[in-house]
């Protein structure tokens, strides 16, 4: 056999080589494919039907809330809104209330609540409505306001000669919307 023909069959026993690798490539993907996905997904699926109940499901974190109340308590007289976070452990209701038992209790309290005087923290409100979250199996959710139209700036705040700042006119109140707290910032700067 000539030289350059040998050459040729070398090449093509090549090229057949990789054209029935490049086959069996394409078959093991066709056969991939056919195959139905259930019969390679898992075998083990746990199917979980819930319980119809015909009550509010108490969703953890999320929800309703009480408000600045504990599951089992009495809540707020209708039609009336209350401001005021517990400072002291309220009674439970003599009969369960009309409310639903919910994972969160949602309390809010005043700056004159929790500081009345400069330094001189009243922790203890916190400390026991989380006492109390827990005891009711609730998480606490908080709010610390600094002022109401009813609830003013404490009055050691208001006499120090700070001043709020939430309006445009007001030197910061282009740029800030809230109180400026004179323990970071200092009451000198507000006075100018």
């Amino acid at each position: 056999m000539p030289r350059s023909m040998s050459a040729f069959v070398r090449c093509a026993e090549r090229n057949a080589l990789l054209v029935r690798l490049a086959n069996i490539f394409c078959l093991w993907i066709f056969i991939a494919l056919a195959i139905p996905y259930t019969s390679i997904a898992q075998t083990n699926v746990v199917v979980v039907r819930p319980k119809p109940i015909h009550d509010v499901l108490i969703n953890p974190g999320m929800g309703i809330t009480t408000f600045q109340r504990f599951n089992g308590q009495e809540p707020n007289p209708p039609l009336k809104w209350s401001e005021v976070g517990p400072v002291t452990k309220l009674p439970q209701a003599a009969s369960k209330p009309d409310f639903p038992e919910t994972s969160v209790s949602y309390c809010r309290w005043y700056w004159n609540v929790l500081e009345p005087e400069p330094g001189k923290f009243h922790w203890e409100i916190v400390d026991l409505a989380l006492e109390e979250a827990q005891a009711h199996g609730q998480t606490l959710a908080i709010r610390l306001m600094p002022y109401s139209n009813q609830d003013p700036l404490p009055e050691w705040y208001r006499n120090s000669g700070a001043r709020r700042a939430n309006k445009a006119t007001d030197r910061f109140g282009s740029r800030i919307s809230a109180i400026r707290c004179i323990s970071s910032i200092g009451a000198n700067s507000l006075r100018k």
